[in-house]
């Protein structure tokens, strides 16, 4: 997460400041070790993250109004992920084949094209009216050049499955509207997991182990404006360990929260947000929820003890909020 300055209206009214988040770093390139889910199998034990709680900022791209008829149907449920083991079919998440890899650099995709079996370092681009992109079986390494991995401007749609993300990308692995994504391996990030839009849905997949940029205040989805049709299920996402920062800024380096869900920017239209069936852990707060619309967030199981100060923030509201409990003995966790 980041500090945004938005410019206001061509009035010439002054400019407003949002001061939850520290200032974007400068982009910085990592090196970027295997994900853990290739070369262990149990999920890194959950760890104490921070974050303030003063409401965060988020990215500068314009919110896209929902098409009136999307709907974002149930995807298959996933297995329910265990507190103490990996992911249930940890083979599952991201790149299904590496042996098919070829090195790729940054792309721009036209509409229909199927971008397969690509080791991308830098982006996919899909531009405002380029339709039906289809990527499978790539992974994505940011090297501190793209703001994103795989990247919607305008109303331009992709659907990803079984995509690996890791690195640094100065703003997040994905975004923006109109995005499906399933068994996407998410982790080594340096800023966010994802930026959520308009019609998106995030399934099946596993965002963890982040290693944020100082001052990103990394989380692993984030939404910030009034946004419709998104599905969040059956993910585990735990980005991992974090500090209080607030005693440290310039030294901060630290996990915001697993997701937050809020509207700090004005702008967008509210609709339905459903988060169903997820593992969540880390972060100060692991859940922040608070944007508009018809919201549900049901059946979520909560890692004990891997936030630094709880599973959600106190003010968190939803339309519908049930079955969310703790993965050790299934108590029933309220905002």
């Amino acid at each position: 997460m980041r500090k945004i300055v938005l410019a206001a209206a061509a009035s010439g009214a002054a400019a407003v400041f949002l001061t939850a988040c520290q200032q974007k770093p400068e982009a910085v390139g990592v090196s970027v070790p295997a994900s853990p889910a290739a070369v262990t199998s149990s999920t890194p034990a959950p760890t104490s993250a921070a974050t303030t709680t003063a409401a965060p900022v988020e990215q500068s791209k314009p919110a896209q109004t929902p098409a009136a008829s999307a709907t974002m149907g149930a995807s298959s449920p996933a297995a329910k992920p265990s507190a103490t083991s990996a992911p249930a079919g940890t083979s599952g998440y991201g790149v299904s084949d590496e042996s098919r890899l070829t090195p790729s650099g940054s792309i721009t995709a036209k509409s229909g094209q199927v971008i397969e079996n690509l080791d991308i370092t830098g982006r996919v681009l899909i531009g405002d009216g380029v339709h039906d992109v289809v990527i499978r079986n790539c992974r994505f390494t940011g090297d501190g050049t793209v703001p994103w991995g795989i990247d919607t401007e305008g109303d331009g749609s992709v659907s990803a499955d079984h995509v690996t993300i890791r690195g640094d990308y100065t703003d997040a692995g994905i975004g923006y509207h109109n995005v499906t994504v399933s068994h996407a391996d998410i982790y080594g990030m340096t800023n966010d997991g994802a930026k959520v839009g308009n019609n998106f849905s995030i399934t099946d997949s596993w965002i963890h182990d982040f290693t944020p940029a100082t001052g990103a205040h990394a989380d692993g989805l984030q939404i910030m404006e009034r946004v419709a049709n998104v599905l969040i299920q059956g993910n585990v996402i735990q980005p991992g360990l974090g500090g209080q920062w607030s005693k440290n800024t310039a030294a901060d380096r630290s996990v915001n929260s697993a997701m937050i869900l809020n509207d700090s920017i004005d702008r967008g239209t509210a609709g339905r947000i459903v988060v169903d069936r997820n593992q969540l852990g880390g972060g100060g707060y692991t859940v922040y929820f608070g944007v508009p619309g018809d919201t549900q967030f049901t059946n979520n199981r909560f890692v004990r003890n891997s936030y630094l100060w709880g599973p959600v923030e106190p003010s968190a509201k939803a339309d519908i909020w049930s079955g969310n409990s703790f993965t050790d003995n299934g108590a029933e966790v309220l905002p």
